[in-house]
């Protein structure tokens, strides 16, 4: 499970921290261009499935809200 935070969309780049729930948490930054389709930011030490959930959920969120999107959002898988 990874929970976003600072959810922001500027100029169709959307973005936010995230931080993984497990026993030693990371926490990176993400930001993922809409309109080339191309992560453009990721601080995180590799491109691993915490990167890759985050840029689905934020694509997720762009596609439910739109402009509207909220500050906090949490995704889960198994």
């Amino acid at each position: 499970m990874i929970k976003l935070s600072e959810i922001k969309l500027e100029n169709n780049i959307i973005s936010c921290i995230v931080t993984t729930v497990e026993t030693h948490p990371q926490v990176f930054r993400v930001a993922y261009n809409l309109t080339t389709e191309e992560v453009v930011e990721n601080t995180s030490v590799e491109m691993d499935m915490n990167v890759g959930m985050a840029v689905w959920k934020l694509i997720k969120l762009h596609e439910e809200y739109g402009a509207n999107l909220p500050d906090f959002a949490v995704s889960a898988w198994y």
